[in-house]
């Protein structure tokens, strides 16, 4: 596959995958969760457990509009700081707008369908088509749009796997589920029920990784269990991502402009 920069890099995987917090915010204190305090659940916790992991694949919202800061370090350090405007169309499209911090211009859209990702690069003016998994190859995490939707929308992902056990661990509900290649580890903050973070660990033959992602600040009050500040690991690639959202809108019509212009060479 052709090699895609690493401002592309960072653009389309700040999509799958912070802001400080205020007195308006439930901190979850999802990085300090201690796996260790694990012990069997109550068969009423077991049942709380079920029904939030039950309710993953359910996004609140028809539609969703924000602007995201986004940090990202990789294995050459922390890259510059940009600024993403975002639309999603829940069970259809994904929209994103992203200007360099510096800059204060547009650098790239990207229109994220059911089955592809286009790339319009403005500074260098190029476009880039690829099917919805290329993700995938760079992160070895088989992510579907849906799955890509999810952690969007701050909900499980992979939620499909089946459940083996239930366990509480202090102030959270931990919930271990397994597929063939894959085991996920969920928290949830009780007694609200908030998702804090979910640990998944894939091992196959010549693809052993893991993936860390954190929840904070949800917002007090709020219908929408929206998580406004996430983190993102996947400490074998040494990538670590952080979004911080805001300008939270839900549920108003959207339009999702993509024109491709001339002029622009096609990758």
């Amino acid at each position: 596959m052709q090699k895609i920069s690493t401002v592309t890099f960072l653009i389309t995987l700040a999509l799958i995958l912070a802001g400080c917090g205020t007195a308006r915010k439930i901190h979850t204190g999802a990085s300090g969760i201690n796996p260790a305090l694990a012990e069997p659940a109550s068969e009423e916790a077991i049942k709380k457990a079920e029904a939030l992991y039950s309710d993953c694949n359910e996004i609140p919202f028809n539609t969703l509009s924000a602007k995201i800061k986004i940090n990202y370090t990789d294995a050459n350090g922390s890259q510059p700081e940009v600024n993403a405007f975002l639309r999603v169309k829940k069970d259809s499209a994904i929209w994103i707008s992203v200007t360099a911090s510096f800059l204060n211009i547009e650098g790239m859209r990207i229109l994220i369908t059911k089955d592809s990702i286009i790339m319009l690069n403005r500074i260098e003016k190029t476009i880039e088509s690829h099917p919805v998994d290329f993700v995938s190859e760079w992160t070895a995490i088989p992510f579907t749009f849906d799955e890509l939707r999810n952690i969007i929308a701050g909900r499980l992902i992979f939620c499909n796997n089946q459940i083996k056990a239930v366990n509480q661990a202090g102030d959270f509900l931990q919930v271990i589920s397994e597929s063939p290649r894959m085991v996920s580890t969920s928290y949830f903050k009780m007694p609200e029920g908030l998702l804090a973070r979910q640990y998944i660990r894939i091992a196959e033959p010549g693809n052993e990784l893991t993936a860390d992602l954190l929840y904070e600040d949800y917002e007090k009050g709020s219908e929408m269990r929206f998580s406004t500040l996430r983190s993102i690991s996947i400490p074998e690639k040494e990538i670590h991502i952080t979004l911080s959202f805001k300008q939270l809108e839900f549920n108003n019509e959207l339009s999702l402009p993509f024109s491709r212009p001339g002029g622009y060479t096609i990758k």
